[in-house]
């Protein structure tokens, strides 16, 4: 119960939940709403909320961002998806999930009206189901290569996994190879994905999300956010725990 509540219940002299059982449905739906009927129904055993113990998987899974300028290079924007992808595959494979088709899109402002504007999509179908980074961002870049027009300034552009199924309901193909624990693309994702867990996320990355002279001192890349007024992370970082000095 909120402190609203509290205060209204308090008024009307009623100070324990069972008090609140006392009160006529009709009364505490008027005052309480449905959330107050069904805080009272569960009360007195009536379950309203169902417990929902295994959340259904995910259909579709997207990274995306918007670029703190906007970028006008193919080799900026293809940085940026190759990057997006290989975060969503990496999703993939902590909800031990595959996926068959990959959709790209990019956007340049509508806020900036005298530039050129170009807002498109690409969907590409993967030959096999796969969570493998590789295949992911291959299918991805070809995405933004068929969409690129020089000259626009892109300030957004992302990456939308489709038709995602378990690893182990997908529906092979001859050639297909990905549920055996002995395959080489998915020994190499573990391998990936062990050491980002232990050293850091992006510890180990794929080139195409951009190694190139030309970074920011601070080591960021153009299309990166800069995060320059985020609070600090007391609670999942190590370095940013406060410190008491004596």
């Amino acid at each position: 119960i909120g402190r609203r509540y509290a205060g209204m219940l308090r008024e009307n002299g009623i100070e324990t939940a069972l008090d609140l059982c006392h009160q006529p449905q009709g009364w505490v739906r008027q005052r309480m709403g449905m959330v107050g009927l069904r805080t009272v129904l569960e009360l007195k055993g009536r379950p309203c909320i169902g417990l929902e113990t295994q959340p259904p998987d995910k259909k579709t899974t997207t990274v995306s961002r918007s670029f703190p300028a906007p970028l006008t290079r193919l080799e900026d924007l293809r940085e940026a998806v190759a990057s997006f992808a290989a975060r969503a595959a990496e999703k993939l494979r902590q909800g031990n999930l595959i996926t068959a088709g990959v959709t790209v899109f990019i956007h340049t402002s509508r806020f900036r009206t005298h530039d050129a504007q170009h807002h498109d999509a690409v969907t590409v179908a993967l030959p096999c189901p796969t969570n493998h980074t590789t295949a992911i961002t291959r299918a991805a870049l070809a995405g933004v290569e068929r969409m690129f027009r020089p000259g626009c300034r892109y300030k957004k552009a992302g990456v939308l996994l489709l038709d995602l199924v378990r690893t182990e309901g997908a529906q092979p193909d001859l050639f297909w190879s990905g549920g055996s624990e002995k395959d080489p693309d998915r020994c190499l994702m573990n391998v990936v994905d062990s050491l980002n867990r232990k050293l850091g996320r992006g510890a180990v990355f794929y080139g195409s999300a951009g190694i190139r002279p030309g970074w920011h001192q601070d080591g960021r890349q153009d299309w990166r956010m800069r995060q320059a007024h985020r609070s600090p992370r007391f609670t999942t970082n190590w370095n940013e725990l406060p410190q008491v000095r004596g």
